[in-house]
């Protein structure tokens, strides 16, 4: 299961720069993540191929 974070910063010139990230655990407990994306359908995007590429047709099943 991941969720995402907007992430926000401000330029030395004042624009504010919006980022999203991807959080996630792997299987062994470990949380990890992955940055740098324009909007959160790009992350939602990445986080579904990355879920379908790990596990093939899903999370498996408890």
């Amino acid at each position: 299961m991941a969720y995402f974070e907007k992430r926000t910063s401000t330029t030395k010139d004042g624009r504010v720069d919006t980022t999203w990230r991807v959080r996630f655990k792997y299987s062994d407990g470990e949380g990890g993540s992955e940055s740098g994306f324009p909007t959160k359908a790009a992350a939602e995007r990445w986080n579904e191929e990355d879920e379908a590429a790990t596990f093939g047709d899903g999370p498996p099943q408890a």
